[in-house]
C-alpha cells in the first residue's frame, strides 16, 4: 500500500438475483518511511570455532557473513591449496584465500571448489546447509524479483534493484551501483579463483556456489560493482573457487 493514502472498502455479495454491497469504509496508511531492517546478532560457530552473524530474510535464516571455516564437519582439514597448477588439476576439496592472502578472511571469506561443497563430510555447522539454487530463489523473491525472472540464466533483478538491496554498501570498489543493504544480507565481493587457479576481482565481483549441482555445471550467483541485478548460471567448473553462504536448515 502506499503511505500516507486513504483508501475505500466495502463487504459485496453476488447471487443469481445481482449484487448487493455493504457499508462502505475507509482507513488512512501513515506515512512514508523506510521499514526497519531484518533481525541481526544470533550467531552461529563452525567446527573450528569461527563465529558468524545471522539475519533472517522472509522467514529463512541466513550467515550474514562468508563461510570461513578451514575443516569439514568432522574435523577432517580441507587442504588449502596455494599453486595453480594444483588448483587446476584437483577433482577433491580444497579452499584458498583470494590472492593467497589470509589478511582477505574477513571481510571476504574463503574460496572453495564445488568438490568441497558437494563432499559429504559438510563443510557447513550441523544444521546448517549451502544455499542451494532454490534457496537463493526464496531469497531473491523476497528482494522483488520478478517471478518471470527467477529461472533465467544470467542476469535477473536489474529493474527492481534485486542485487542492489542485498549487496553491502561497503568493500566493494566504486561505483557500487545499487547498494542498499536493505535487508542486511550484506553480499560481499571477494573475487573468484578460476578452474586453472587464477585469481580475479576481488573488489569488483562475488561469486557464490549454490549448493545445486547439476548439467553441465552447479549454478551460482554472482554480483558486480556495476550491476543493480544478481547473476544466475552455471558457466563455471567445478574447480572455481568461490564465496559460500550458509542457511539455516
Amino acid at each position: 500500500l502506499t503511505p500516507d493514502q486513504t483508501y475505500y472498502y466495502k463487504a459485496y455479495a453476488v447471487n443469481k438475483i445481482g449484487t448487493r454491497y455493504g457499508k462502505e469504509y475507509s482507513f488512512k496508511t501513515k506515512a512514508g518511511g523506510t521499514l526497519p531492517p531484518p533481525p541481526t546478532g544470533d550467531t552461529v560457530i563452525d567446527v573450528d570455532g569461527n563465529k558468524y552473524k545471522t539475519v533472517t530474510i522472509g522467514g529463512q535464516v541466513w550467515m550474514q557473513q562468508n563461510l570461513r571455516v578451514e575443516s569439514y564437519r568432522n574435523g577432517d582439514p580441507i587442504p588449502n591449496v596455494t599453486v595453480n597448477s594444483q588448483w587446476g588439476s584437483l577433482t577433491t576439496g580444497a579452499f584458498c584465500w583470494e590472492d593467497n592472502d589470509p589478511s582477505r578472511n574477513i571481510p571476504y571469506g574463503k574460496l572453495y571448489n564445488f568438490y568441497a561443497v558437494a563432499d559429504p563430510r559438510g563443510l557447513c555447522p550441523v544444521g546448517w546447509r549451502v544455499g542451494t539454487d532454490d534457496d537463493w530463489k526464496i531469497l531473491e523473491t523476497t528482494a522483488g524479483i520478478l517471478a518471470s525472472d527467477l529461472n533465467v540464466d544470467g542476469k535477473r533483478g536489474e529493474v527492481q534493484n534485486v542485487g542492489g538491496k542485498l549487496k553491502a554498501i561497503t568493500w566493494w570498489s566504486n561505483p557500487n551501483n545499487g547498494a542498499t543493504d536493505e535487508f542486511n544480507f550484506s553480499y560481499t565481493p571477494g573475487g573468484y579463483r578460476s578452474s586453472d587457479g587464477l585469481m580475479f576481482n576481488r573488489q569488483n565481483a562475488g561469486t557464490y556456489w549454490t549448493g545445486t549441482d547439476a548439467a553441465p555445471n552447479p549454478w551460482n550467483r554472482g554480483m558486480t560493482n556495476l550491476d543493480k541485478g544478481i547473476y544466475r548460471s552455471q558457466h563455471v567448473h567445478k574447480r572455481t573457487g568461490l564465496l559460500i553462504r550458509c542457511l539455516k536448515e
